[in-house]
Order: C-alpha cells, then sequence, then structure tokens
C-alpha cells in the first residue's frame, strides 16, 4: 500500500514576491531562538514588531522579550534602494545593512554591536529571511564574531493578530 504525500496547499515561494515594506507594515509577532554553534539551545524568546511605510522607508520598532522578564528595543530605518534592494540602519550599526530580495527570499548582511545580559557584543550577521505566505516569515540569522560562528538565530514571524 502506498502512502500519499501530504500537500501543503500553498507552496512556499510560489512566486509571491517578499516586500519587507509590505509584511513589515503594522504589527508582527514573533517566536525565536539561539542556538550555539554546537546545536544547544541557548535561549527563547519573543519579539513585538510595528513598522510603518511612508513609500520611501520603512521605520520597524521591534520589542524583544525573554524568559527572565528582561527586554530589548531596537528601531530600524529601511530604505527600499530599488525594486529588490534594501539598505538598513539602527543604533550599534557598524556601517550599513544591505540585502536584496529575490522572489520569496530576503538576504542581508550587517554588524551590529548590541548589548546581552548586560554585556556588550559586537557581531556580524548573516540574515536570512524566506517568506513562507502572505502571513508567515521564517528568519536564520548566522551570528560570527571574528569570523567565528557563535551560533544561530531562528525566528517565525506572524502577521496573525491572536499570538500573545
Amino acid at each position: 500500500m502506498a502512502v500519499k504525500k501530504p500537500e501543503l496547499g500553498i507552496k512556499p515561494g510560489n512566486g509571491t514576491d517578499l516586500r519587507l515594506e509590505e509584511f513589515f507594515s503594522g504589527q508582527c509577532q514573533a517566536w525565536g531562538m539561539f542556538q550555539s554553534r554546537s546545536g544547544k539551545i541557548k535561549n527563547y524568546f519573543k519579539v513585538l514588531t510595528s513598522g510603518k511605510w511612508d513609500g520611501e522607508k520603512l521605520i520597524l520598532e521591534e520589542r524583544v522579550l525573554y524568559p527572565d522578564q528582561s527586554t530589548d528595543k531596537r528601531k530600524w530605518t529601511i530604505y527600499k534602494s530599488s525594486s529588490n534592494t534594501y539598505r538598513g540602519y539602527t543604533e550599534g550599526l557598524r556601517g550599513e545593512a544591505a540585502g536584496m530580495v529575490t522572489g520569496s527570499h530576503f538576504h542581508w548582511k550587517y554588524t551590529l554591536s548590541w548589548k546581552y545580559k548586560n554585556r556588550q557584543w559586537t557581531t556580524s550577521f548573516d540574515d536570512q529571511m524566506w517568506l513562507h505566505d502572505d502571513k508567515t516569515l521564517i528568519n536564520r540569522a548566522v551570528i560570527k564574531k571574528y569570523g567565528i560562528i557563535l551560533g544561530q538565530a531562528w525566528l517565525f514571524f506572524s502577521r496573525e493578530p491572536t499570538l500573545t
């Protein structure tokens, strides 16, 4: 007896182009985790975002909530440079974040100085996002220091308002 292959109904990357200014306009919520280079899950977190597109730039405010009740905030200003390229700026950024969309995939790189658990870090991010459908985005950021991989952060964004 053959087992029937499950069907998703919606295929990721099926021609739906990712536009950051559309996906991140309004409210989003995300769940994430940091995985060390050895594969161990080191931390879990939630992210709440609020974005506003004015036709030229996206102002994206992020609030990160950790299990120990600590929080972090970041405000990005993201410009659309062309139909498929973006550049972003935020406090602690070394230079600019630069990236490109190819279909439902976005890839950008940047170096950021940031604080976690009362310690200052300067790390490079190789950040990739995949639009799963019009309400779901998967994000993976490989984080390096001095060219050595520290680990990766995984985030799962939803535009559904029912999440807490």
